[in-house]
């Protein structure tokens, strides 16, 4: 589903993505990998608050 979306943006600007900001779903994770090459995959703070508390 989100194939298409993501493989609209420009090359060029996938590539120049620095972080990719996510929750901590291993399928947005792996979205780094797949369509932001040089991007860092970053946690949300929220997320990983949400987390450690449960």
């Amino acid at each position: 589903m989100t194939e298409p979306y993501f493989t609209s943006i420009p090359t060029e600007e996938r590539f120049a993505v620095k972080y990719l900001i996510s929750d901590m779903y291993n399928p947005y994770i792996s979205y780094v990998e797949k369509y932001f090459p040089n991007a860092v995959s970053v946690v949300d703070s929220c997320h990983s608050m949400d987390y450690s508390y449960d």
